[in-house]
């Protein structure tokens, strides 16, 4: 049986949003992990491209696949929808959705969008059971209609033992496509080490991956590390959810790029929980090459923070950072966000402090959005203070419309929180001339070298 595998088209959530302009072009590591577990496939990466509707109609009048499949994340499931009535008017292929928002609304998904089948949580092996043609009825971790009726099968279980996934198919999609603004070199590569998040923070999808934490081996991970190196990425971002969970395993990660002597920029743009930072950790990431890393910060309030079942305070956001830059990380990443559930505009306030006070490289600011799979959004939903009309795209963190009534603050307090975090930071002349010398010698040709980059890739 033959497979198109689909990515929807990247820009379009953020359109009308400066973060259009930092958006980080990642090859679909999803898609190219699914794909080793098929022979007739093919990836076909919309977010390359600037004309995404004439691109996936050009391929289907090109050739004929028996099935189509696409991740859904929340902002883009409008947009898959479309997708969905290009492909019936030009494929007789069978169409599956997979990913975290069919994972959460399976049934509701399928009516929207026309598709076929949803594909729920960890999506290897069912659709490889889907592809050989064996019966729905039996096939484990899926959802469809049989006469107008929606049939859920039972889950399946998740994979333990992660080391035994294929490696992905990176020939199957075009490396230099991919970079970021803030990467050392590019082309960029992703990987993942790890699945599944311990962590019972409100505002997080965990249906996908679950909370059971799997790891692979240290071996593996750097292994995955060189086959991305031999598809030609110069530079590879861990995208785990708590990639730090277990201080032995990364520790023996580092020493295993070490070893073999990996001369390769990596960093970890997701996050590591400040709770689980220390010094030792710190050396060693910045010893085996890691020059990049994020901090799920989230707020400047401890009651917030505790509100958000986070697990961290201020004291050891502080510790952290300061860990960090004794470590020599070259750049910092704050991840913060607000109109969080319970926050006032005092909040807000600590918040911008926090960020003054620490001081990030960069600075990232999220309005909080409850995604469907997370426990906020059954919250809100329960609170029935969801907007009842509303689009998918709305669902997006730097520009959102006001998809929910916020207990508290009115959606221009949100609004102006959002902007006054960042100018806390980027408004600020200690910013720059605390870093003039880095901004100079290597943001600045960096930045420059990666325009140039995109722009002779024509990305």
């Amino acid at each position: 049986m033959s497979l198109l595998l689909i990515r929807p088209g990247h820009l379009k959530p953020y359109e009308s949003n400066f973060m259009r302009y930092f958006s980080l072009k990642y090859p679909p590591l999803n898609l190219s992990i699914l794909a080793a577990q098929e022979e007739d496939v093919k990836i076909l990466d919309l977010s390359i491209y600037k004309n995404p509707r004439k691109i996936l109609i050009k391929t289907l009048e090109k050739e004929s696949f028996d099935f189509v499949g696409m991740t859904v994340v929340t902002p883009f499931m409008d947009e898959v929808s479309e997708m969905v009535e290009i492909i019936r008017e030009h494929s007789h292929s069978k169409i599956i959705l997979g990913g975290s928002h069919i994972t959460a609304l399976p049934q509701e998904s399928l009516i929207e969008s026309k598709a076929d089948i949803a594909c729920i949580g960890e999506g290897e092996a069912t659709l490889k059971e889907i592809i050989s043609g064996k019966p729905l009825n039996n096939v484990k971790g899926v959802g469809y209609f049989e006469k107008d009726k929606f049939i859920l099968n039972p889950r399946r279980e998740f994979i333990n033992n992660l080391d035994k996934l294929e490696f992905p198919r990176w020939d199957l999609i075009r490396t230099e496509k991919y970079h970021t603004l803030f990467s050392k070199r590019n082309p960029t590569g992703i990987i993942e080490t790890s699945r599944g998040c311990p962590y019972n923070c409100i505002f997080c999808h965990k249906q996908t991956f679950g909370r059971i934490y799997r790891t692979k081996t240290p071996k593996r991970v750097v292994d995955d590390m060189e086959h991305a190196i031999k598809f030609g990425f110069k530079e590879i971002h861990i995208i785990d959810d708590a990639f730090s969970v277990e201080k032995k395993r990364v520790l023996e990660i580092c020493k295993e790029i070490r070893k073999r002597n990996l001369d390769i920029p990596w960093s970890l743009p997701c996050g590591i929980r400040v709770d689980q930072a220390d010094q030792e950790l710190f050396d060693a990431l910045h010893s085996a090459g890691c020059h990049m890393l994020a901090f799920g910060v989230e707020s400047g309030s401890d009651r917030i923070l505790k509100e958000l079942n986070k697990g961290i305070n201020k004291k050891q956001i502080i510790k952290a950072f300061r860990f960090a830059r004794k470590a020599g990380i070259e750049t910092l990443i704050a991840l913060l966000m607000v109109g969080l559930p319970g926050e006032t505009i005092k909040d807000i306030k600590a918040t911008m402090e926090l960020a003054k006070d620490l001081d990030p490289d960069i600075t990232k600011v999220s309005v909080t959005i409850p995604y469907p799979g997370t426990k906020l959004y059954e919250r809100y939903k329960n609170e029935n203070i969801l907007a009842k009309k509303f689009s998918w795209s709305s669902y997006r963190m730097h520009n959102p419309e006001k998809i929910y009534e916020h207990e508290i603050l009115d959606w221009e307090d949100i609004k102006r929180g959002y902007d006054g975090v960042l100018r806390s930071v980027y408004l600020n002349p200690v910013h720059y001339t605390c870093r003039f010398k880095k901004i100079i010698g290597a943001y600045l040709p960096r930045f420059l070298k990666n325009y140039i980059y995109a722009a002779r890739k024509k990305i």
